[in-house]
């Protein structure tokens, strides 16, 4: 962080933002005593266990271990880096940053994802200017023709690329940007074989810009006009895009998603388009892949539900089955849309309107449902039945989770009539042998903390106003712990160079800490309600030293009466005198605790 920015820019940017209000943007918060509750965005969960404090602006997952402030929340998120995030957050805050080799793009100029984004931002900037020209007055009529209102065209930022070989990338050229970031950005294509060529991969095509989450612009679709292939060309993924981990539209309808508590997902962007024209405002659409994992997981931030627009041919049976897993991996209750044959989502709401496609989403059976009875199938005869509980087998073996993978198993077998017991051996069975090649996992047993030690600690970093009574104590020395000590020791140092410790100074200390499974016991503890009262610090911080210094002469009391035994037991006289005027001197130490 040093050397980046002043820390009193962080800082005013912290006092500026609530962290519950940020992280609310992604996750469904709810309020549980002082702090808040919600599915932690970074691992997969049934149970909410990622827990915010808004006095001490933090948050901690109890499920993953994933912690810290705004800034590392924006940054574990969204894969960025400390620059990144301060500029998005000092944009958000209102804070101006002063000019540094950083943001002139010296010495230390933006990285890769950065220019990327800078580069997008301009080329979307042009391809509205085209769309608005003479020039794509054409292609503005087309969009019209289509029943797309103005307001969802500017929402969307759509442009025009026009019909010409170099025609952007002379405007870069004119805006002093770098064409071999262009390149990499993937909007000028740079011929392997003759690098002096160089020209715009999207021509004559409406230009869709794809946004993070945050609104920043990281890639492109453009959609030919008129006769050529691809019908669709998709900006190739770069250090900002990743088309497995991005949403289109998302940025634009997670509130609505939140509301709704579902998200819809569609597979183009006409399709995402066209539902929000109709008014349909929880929708998002996959870039030109298959739905994934991160695409799932993305959504269940926002929603506890889903449903997924099939068409009903064969290719659209088979991206059901890739997402049924999907779903029940990611603990998600998730419905089965089909439409009619022969139309796409944005065919279905021209025709039909948004009221009819809303009505089936609410009608759409489940997911899992669908799947047993459309692709697994069944039959009367017991042959038919047979190789349905073996296609059956095969899908389930490849659920992760024990309980999730014995609930299908149920599942299936009342739908198919079968006996239970007869699946569970053949799922089980086919997963014996994979089980047996795979070794366990080593778990080395976790250290208990000591108690006495972690309560002072932990009162040291709530209620930093302890910490030279503590110090004139000279507790530390009392710690049986080492690695404790050595944490408290610091603490002591750190907050003396500290005016007035504000209540998240505690949590970018162990940060910058190595972690440990101390640091961690603390931070779990520091990110729930204080125990402690004002009211009673001294008493009690006088009652925790005491309790740290009896432990320590316990432990003392305990090595010195076994060095005795075997002093007496050997006959060295001289060794057990010394071990017993050592105990009676501690003796009379403790009494006067």
């Amino acid at each position: 962080m040093k050397g980046v920015q002043p820390g009193d820019k962080v800082a005013e940017i912290k006092s500026r933002l609530d962290i519950v209000e940020l992280i609310s943007e992604y996750v469904s918060l709810k309020k549980a005593g002082r702090n808040f509750l919600g599915l932690c965005p970074f691992h997969n969960e049934k149970t909410p266990s990622f827990t915010v404090n808004r006095e001490k602006q933090m948050f901690y997952c109890f499920g993953c271990g994933e912690k810290g402030d705004i800034f590392a929340f924006l940054m574990r998120l969204n894969n960025a880096t400390f620059p990144e995030a301060l500029k998005l957050l000092a944009d958000r805050a209102g804070v101006a940053l002063p000019a540094s080799p950083f943001l002139r793009g010296g010495k230390h100029s933006p990285n890769a994802r950065e220019q990327i984004i800078q580069i997008n931002h301009i080329a979307a900037a042009y391809f509205t200017a085209n769309l608005l020209s003479p020039g794509g007055k054409a292609v503005l009529s087309y969009l019209k023709e289509r029943g797309l209102k103005e307001s969802t065209i500017k929402e969307f930022g759509l442009g025009y690329a026009s019909d010409g070989w170099r025609h952007l990338k002379s405007h870069l050229e004119q805006q002093k940007v770098s064409l071999k970031m262009a390149a990499e950005a993937g909007l000028i294509v740079v011929k392997e074989d003759r690098p002096d060529v160089q020209y715009d991969r999207f021509r004559h095509r409406l230009m869709f810009p794809v946004k993070d989450v945050e609104g920043r612009i990281i890639a492109f679709g453009g959609r030919i006009l008129g006769d050529g292939e691809p019908k669709y060309l998709n900006s190739p993924e770069s250090a900002a895009y990743s088309k497995g981990r991005q949403l289109y539209g998302l940025n634009s309808s997670k509130d609505a998603i939140r509301e709704k508590g579902y998200g819809i997902f569609v597979e183009g962007y006409f399709d995402l388009i066209a539902l929000w024209d109709a008014g349909i405002r929880n929708v998002v659409a996959t870039l030109g892949t298959a739905l994934t994992r991160d695409h799932v997981v993305l959504i269940k931030r926002y929603a506890e539900r889903a449903a997924v627009l099939f068409d009903s041919d064969e290719a659209g049976k088979k991206a059901l089955a890739r997402s049924v897993e999907l779903f029940v991996a990611a603990h998600m209750d998730a419905r089965a849309v089909i439409l009619p044959e022969g139309l796409d989502p944005d065919d279905f709401v021209r025709r039909f309107g948004g009221e009819a496609l809303e009505r089936r989403v609410e009608e759409a059976p489940s997911i899992v449902d669908y799947y047993i009875d459309t692709v697994i199938g069944g039959g009367a005869t017991f042959e038919e039945r047979g190789e349905a509980a073996v296609r059956a087998a095969a899908f389930i073996t490849g659920i992760e989770d024990v309980i999730d993978r014995n609930l299908f198993i149920k599942r299936v077998s009342e739908k198919l009539g079968i006996d239970q017991d007869i699946l569970k051996k053949e799922v089980y069975g086919r997963l014996s042998p994979k089980r047996s090649r795979e070794a366990p996992p080593s778990r080395r047993p976790e250290k208990r903390a000591a108690g006495p030690e972690v309560n002072l600690i932990h009162l040291m970093m709530e209620c930093p106003t302890v910490v030279p009574s503590v110090v004139e104590a000279n507790a530390m020395n009392y710690f049986l712990d080492r690695e404790l000590k050595s944490i408290g020791e610091a603490w002591g140092r750190y907050v003396s160079g500290e005016a007035n410790p504000a209540p998240e100074s505690a949590l970018s200390f162990l940060q910058g800490q190595e972690p440990s499974e101390r640091s961690e016991a603390l931070v779990k503890l520091l990110i729930q309600e204080s125990p402690f009262s004002k009211e009673s610090l001294g008493p009690l911080s006088s009652d925790m030293i005491r309790q740290v210094k009896r432990r320590w002469y316990k432990e003392r009391h305990k090595s010195l009466t076994e060095r005795l035994s075997a002093a007496q037991s050997s006959g060295d006289s001289d060794l057990g005198r010394k071990l017993l005027m050592e105990k009676e001197r501690l003796m009379r130490e403790e009494k006067d605790l």
